[in-house]
């Protein structure tokens, strides 16, 4: 079996490949669907994996929030940073005259960048599922010990 593709509108390349056999009579598309499938069986494991794999915001607000703050604290750690260099130059300014101003304003604006840009905005990955659902089931345990009954 091959493949027309189509690179430009004036071009058509051949390309020649071959389809996994099917095995056992099925059809191409039956296998091809059991080359995609999981490799893992049994429920066990597969929870087990998806609580070590799968992640989940523990930040605290709506992802949709998550998602406009941290393009808002790039945005304010870059403008800091800009800041912090442009005050140094701009006291440079009035004192033209000393030879090594320069060089002294360059090496403060570059030691205030790398301390402001170590505590500058990063971004906090996700936990694992597993994780979180354990914190879940601790508090949800030490609460229904300490609730008063009503």
């Amino acid at each position: 079996m091959a493949i027309l593709q189509q690179l430009s509108s004036r071009f058509l390349v051949f390309i020649p490949f071959r389809l996994p056999r099917a095995p056992f009579g099925l059809d191409t598309q039956t296998a091809i669907d059991t080359l995609n499938m999981s490799k893992i069986k049994s429920s066990p494991d597969k929870k087990r994996i998806s609580l070590k794999k799968d992640r989940r915001n523990v930040y605290g607000e709506n992802p949709a929030s998550s998602r406009k703050n941290i393009r808002q604290g790039k945005q304010r750690s870059h403008r800091e940073l800009r800041r912090a260099a442009g005050e140094v130059l701009r006291q440079v300014i009035g004192t033209v005259e000393e030879s090594d101003a320069g060089d002294q304003a360059e090496s403060q604006a570059k030691d205030r960048i790398l301390l402001l840009a170590r505590s500058s905005f990063k971004k906090v990955p996700d936990a694992p599922l597993g994780l979180v659902v354990d914190r879940k089931l601790k508090r949800r345990k030490d609460n229904s010990k300490g609730r008063k009954s009503r």
